[in-house]
Formats: C-alpha cells, sequence, structure tokens
C-alpha cells in the first residue's frame, strides 16, 4: 500500500503520517519466521499474508522532518505505555502493547524506516547496484563540486606535462588577459570559474554544443552590442516621451554600455519586471509607448 499526503505547513502532516505509521505498526509482525512475513490477526486464528515492521517506510523531505518523526513514533508510544498523554496518535493503542513496541524499537532503531527521498533513492539503487553496473559500496555525491576539482586538477597535471591541454589553456588565458573585463594577471580562478558551469552543463545535457572560437566570438559581440542598443533606445524613449523613471533603473542603463560581451552582464532585478511600466514612477505609468516596451522586451530578452 502506498499513501501520499499532501498539506500546506502546520496543517498536522507529520501527526497524521506518525499515527499512519503506528497503524501500519501495529498489524505488523515483529520479526519474520519465513521469506515473507506472516502474521496470524486478532481473533480470526489464521495465518494470513502480512509485513513486518521494519517494512513499513515513511518518507519525507528533509532530515530534520525524518529525525523528528521518528522521534514523535517513539514518543508517542511511550507516552501512551505511560498513560500520559491520550490525545497523541498512539492514543488507539492499550499500554501493555505500547511498552513492548518501545522496547522493540529503541532495540532496533536503525530499522524504524523514516526516511528522506534522497536516502530512498540512494537505498533502492544500492539493492540494485550490481543490475546497474555500479560497485556495490559506492557513495553518492551531491555537489557537484567533489566531481569537477579532481577533474581540474587532472587537466592541470596534463599541462604541465606537456600534453594537448597545454596549448588549450594558452589559449583560455589570453582569451582572459586580453578580452575578458576582469582585474589582475592571475587566471586561474577565472578558468576554473569559467570551466565548472561547462561541466554542470555537460552533466545535465550530455553534450556541450561544438562551436568554432571566431563565430563564438562574434556572436557574444553581436549579442553585447544588441543589448547596449536596447538600453540606449530605453533611455532616448523616456527622455523624448517626457517619461519620469526610477532613478536607479536609469543608473542601471548608463551602465550597460560600460560592459564586456566576453563578461556577463550585471545582474539587475529591472531586467526581471513583467513590463517596462514597473521601471517609471507613478505618474508615468501607463503612458509609455509601444516602441518603449519593445525596448523593454529586447533588453530582457
Amino acid at each position: 500500500m502506498l499513501q501520499q499526503i499532501k498539506a500546506s505547513a502546520g496543517s498536522g502532516k507529520t501527526f497524521t503520517l506518525t499515527r499512519q505509521f503506528l497503524t501500519l505498526l501495529k498489524e505488523a509482525a515483529e520479526q519474520s519466521e519465513t521469506s515473507a512475513c506472516a502474521i496470524t490477526h486478532a481473533g480470526t486464528g489464521a495465518s494470513n499474508e502480512g509485513h513486518c515492521w521494519p517494512e513499513i517506510f515513511a518518507v519525507t523531505f528533509t532530515n530534520k522532518a525524518a529525525a523528528e518523526m521518528r522521534e514523535r513514533i517513539v514518543r508517542s508510544l511511550k507516552e501512551r505505555a505511560l498513560d500520559m498523554e491520550p490525545g497523541n496518535p498512539a492514543a488507539g493503542w492499550d499500554k501493555k502493547s505500547a511498552a513492548r513496541w518501545v522496547t522493540i524499537l529503541l532495540r532496533r532503531y536503525s530499522s524504524l524506516n523514516v526516511r528522506t527521498i534522497d536516502s530512498l533513492l540512494n537505498m533502492l539503487v544500492r539493492l540494485a547496484a550490481l543490475e546497474l553496473d555500479l560497485p556495490p559500496d559506492f557513495e553518492p555525491i551531491f555537489d557537484e563540486r567533489e566531481l569537477f576539482d579532481p577533474l581540474y586538477d587532472a587537466m592541470l597535471d596534463a599541462a604541465r606535462a606537456g600534453g594537448p591541454e597545454r596549448e588549450l589553456l594558452s589559449a583560455i588565458c589570453r582569451t582572459l588577459l586580453t578580452e575578458a573585463d576582469r582585474k589582475g594577471f592571475v587566471a586561474g580562478e577565472g578558468i576554473r570559474g569559467r570551466l565548472f558551469p561547462l561541466m554542470s552543463k555537460q552533466l545535465a545535457d550530455g553534450a556541450l554544443p561544438d562551436m568554432d572560437e571566431q563565430v563564438l566570438r562574434g556572436w557574444l559581440q553581436n549579442t553585447h552590442k544588441t543589448y547596449v542598443q536596447a538600453a540606449e533606445s530605453l533611455s532616448r524613449y523616456i527622455a523624448d516621451e517626457g517619461l519620469s523613471a526610477n532613478s536607479n533603473f536609469l543608473r542601471f542603463l548608463g551602465k550597460v554600455g560600460d560592459g564586456s560581451p566576453f563578461r556577463a552582464p550585471d545582474a539587475s532585478a529591472y531586467t526581471t519586471k513583467a513590463h517596462v511600466d514597473d521601471c517609471l514612477l507613478k505618474v508615468s505609468k501607463g503612458k509609455g509607448s509601444e516602441d518603449l516596451a519593445r525596448a523593454y522586451a529586447e533588453l530582457c530578452t
């Protein structure tokens, strides 16, 4: 059985999930006598296929929520065993059964399967490691930097040894020093900062586009030129149409031309607005021309 609980923050998801876990726990066998659990339901005297308690899974998003739920399951049973809190999720349990299960859970606390989604997926992949052609002792990596740094160091070692990477790195350094809008002469961090997002994109997309250096250079220059022209057009339309714009927006437009084709434009909230009116003062809202709106849209694309 799979049950999903969806609700907003503070609406009682953890309480409901704990109560459902305890309902399944109440019907579970303490341990399996065979390869498949079998339990005898009270009052029937008949053996039926059921579940063992470590087979009950609760999955949540964060480690904090998982730890809180594990603690709440045990606390609820303990409070019921001591008859302390009749309104808790274990209210339907009798005291003797609650006390028994507190002992069982504490003895095998690591088998209490309240996991995060990441933890569950990691466990499933580990169980199928041989079928997936993975080493059984693999370790997941959640920070791409852990992949990037050894690869970057290996590339530098190959360049030092005179491999083809040497000429590639030399070309990158020349471009950074002569074309990029940057301070200083140490190119190492600049190279690292540009290669890391390329690796991330390759991991996400599977391959990087194959583009000639001169073609890419021309595309960057043309894109930057279009960006600068859009900013200049906006400034001109605002002045010609007698509109009043936010002073920070006008300052941003004035600095666009100071950028470089080989450096990402400075981030600005003014390029994320729904409409150019959001950059104008109240007295000018709704008074701009279609040309103004088009120039703003071009700036933001």
